[in-house]
C-alpha cells in the first residue's frame, strides 16, 4: 500500500502587536462603557494581575509619549480601586513590587526625591527594559494633563490617600503637585503661590517638624 505523505504541522499565526493593542484596548473601553460596577469580576490577584499586564502592555509600547489607550485603564484601574481594598493592595504590589510595603520607622522627609532604582529619566531597569514604575513616576510630570491627573490619583489612591506613603513612593519633587492642588496640611495655597521646589521641601519639612513637636 501507499504510503501517504508526513502530516505538515499545523501553522500558527501569532497576533500581531497592533491586533492584540487594538483587542485590549477594545476590552477596556467596554469596561468603561459598561460600568466598573456591574461589569467587572471581583478584585481578585488574577483579575488585578490581567488589568495591570494590559496596562503594562499599554505603557510600553511608546514609554515616552503614551498614547491615548493609556488612559482607559488607567480610568478603570482608579475606578475598581477607590472601591476596594483588595484591588488597592494587589495592583500597589504589582506597581511597586516589594517596595509597596512601608518601612517601619519611614519619615517623608527622608525621602525626597524618587529611589535610587527609579530612573525618571530612561524610565529602564538596571537591565535596560522598561520599566512600569519608572513610567508612571516619570509621567506624573507630564505635560499631558489628562495623564499626569490619572497616574498621580491612582497611585495616591494606592498609597490610601495618605501624603507621606505617596512621597515615599514618588519622591517629594513628582508628589508635590497633586498634594497642593489637594490643599492637604503642609501644601496649603502652594500653588497659588508658586513655591520653588526647594521652598516647598523647607516648608513640608517644618511642618513635619513642628507636627512631631505637637505629639511629643
Amino acid at each position: 500500500s501507499t504510503k501517504s505523505p508526513p502530516a505538515k504541522p499545523v501553522k500558527t499565526v501569532e497576533a500581531k502587536n497592533g491586533s492584540l493593542h487594538c483587542l485590549k484596548c477594545q476590552i477596556v473601553n467596554l469596561l468603561i462603557m459598561s460600568g466598573v460596577s456591574k461589569m467587572m469580576p471581583r478584585a481578585t490577584p488574577q483579575v488585578m494581575e490581567g488589568l495591570g499586564q494590559i496596562l503594562d502592555f499599554q505603557a510600553k509600547i511608546n514609554p515616552r509619549v503614551p498614547n491615548e489607550h493609556v488612559l482607559p485603564i488607567l480610568s478603570v484601574l482608579l475606578k475598581r480601586c477607590k472601591t476596594s481594598a483588595d484591588a488597592r493592595a494587589h495592583m500597589k504590589r504589582f506597581i511597586f513590587g516589594s517596595d509597596a510595603t512601608r518601612p517601619i520607622g519611614y519619615t517623608s522627609t527622608k525621602n525626597m526625591e524618587p529611589p535610587p532604582y527609579v530612573n525618571i529619566k530612561t524610565m529602564k531597569d538596571e537591565a535596560g527594559n522598561w520599566d512600569l514604575r519608572s513610567i508612571l513616576t516619570k509621567h506624573i510630570c507630564s505635560f499631558n494633563m489628562g495623564l499626569k491627573k490619572c497616574i498621580s490619583e491612582l497611585i495616591f489612591v494606592l498609597c490610601g490617600e495618605n501624603s507621606s506613603e505617596y512621597i515615599r513612593l514618588c519622591g517629594f519633587g513628582s508628589a508635590a503637585g497633586l498634594l497642593a492642588d489637594k490643599g492637604l496640611p503642609g501644601f496649603e495655597k502652594m500653588s497659588e503661590q508658586a513655591y520653588s521646589l526647594d521652598e516647598m521641601v523647607a516648608r513640608q519639612k517644618a511642618a513635619e517638624k513642628a507636627k512631631a513637636k505637637a505629639q511629643k
